[in-house]
């Protein structure tokens, strides 16, 4: 029995040791209930809280912004489940991330052919349609060497010419 008597006293002289070392650096022993967190465990403080504005100050005064929102077609397109489902997919998003997407859609040429009679004829087409939704179309569109070959300056200056222009709106193509 003496030599656990030793451990104990040994123990017990190392606790209050610890105690007077935590008070003499600096340590608070000042703990009540009233900053419990209603947990009902004394001395425990509520968490401390992000409490920061999440809101952006986006300005939707100007003429034009006005005119976008009060346009009806604007309107049914925001109201669009399948448009919503295009926005928010993970696609899209890399698209409008893509520099080159950036550089053609503010080109003044593609609004001017977005907005034309005859390209509005043609997406509102039920062929148009059926072929945007074939996987051969999706492959086709998706492959980057479409791309690289629209791109290319070779095929702009064949695309300006007169025979490719005949050859377009030929029965045969």
């Amino acid at each position: 029995m003496e030599k656990s008597n030793k451990y104990l006293w040994l123990l017990a002289a190392v606790v209050v040791i610890a105690f007077a070392g935590y008070y003499f650096m600096g340590g608070n022993f000042d703990m009540s209930s009233s900053d419990a967190a209603g947990s009902g465990i004394d001395g425990i403080k509520p968490a401390q809280k992000y409490k920061g504005s999440q809101s952006a100050k986006v300005d939707l005064e100007g003429d034009e912004v006005q005119q976008l929102l009060n346009n009806n077609d604007f309107q049914k397109l925001i109201r669009d489940e399948n448009f919503r489902a295009l926005m928010k997919s993970p696609v899209f998003e890399e698209l409008a991330k893509n520099a080159a997407f950036r550089d053609a859609a503010s080109e003044d040429g593609l609004s001017e052919l977005s907005s034309s009679g005859s390209m509005r004829e043609i997406v509102d087409s039920k062929e148009f349609s059926s072929l945007s939704r074939s996987e051969e179309f999706q492959n086709f569109a998706s492959d980057d060497k479409l791309s690289d070959m629209i791109k290319d300056e070779q095929f702009q200056n064949l695309r300006r010419t007169e025979g490719f222009e005949d050859l377009v709106q030929s029965d045969v193509y």
